[in-house]
């Protein structure tokens, strides 16, 4: 079983959010299956049962180098909006290759709750 409190040691970390190399991986396979760019934004937006929901949608550059952080980790470009930024700043980005806990996963260790299936989350 592929357990995310493990893999934060396996972060990359250089930027607002810790990538897991298994996340990285999993983004370039989805990247090159679907000729998607190795570019993916990050955005915080209202919604969920417990109040945001984090938005990941590969993308094209350029970014809006007024209002995005750019980070790259692994060969891959993240950008982040600065209001995002805040909410992110040391969040976590797993992803899971198991049978019960396959897909992508968030750690958010500023979070005061979040809802069962941990799509969204409070601060």
């Amino acid at each position: 079983m592929n357990d995310s409190k493990n893999n934060v040691e396996d972060s990359i970390i250089g930027g607002p959010v810790n990538i897991t190399l298994a996340a990285i991986k999993e983004l370039k396979r989805i990247s090159a299956e679907e000729n998607r760019p190795l570019c993916v934004r990050f955005a915080m937006l209202g919604g969920g049962c417990s109040g945001y929901k984090v938005n990941m949608s590969f993308t094209k550059w350029p970014a809006d180098l007024e209002f995005d952080i750019v980070f790259t980790q692994d060969g891959m470009e993240f950008l982040v909006d600065t209001k995002s930024a805040i909410l992110l700043e040391g969040a976590t980005l797993d992803h899971g290759g198991g049978l019960l806990d396959r897909g992508f996963k968030w750690e958010f260790p500023s979070s005061t709750g979040g809802c069962g299936c941990g799509v969204s989350f409070s601060f």
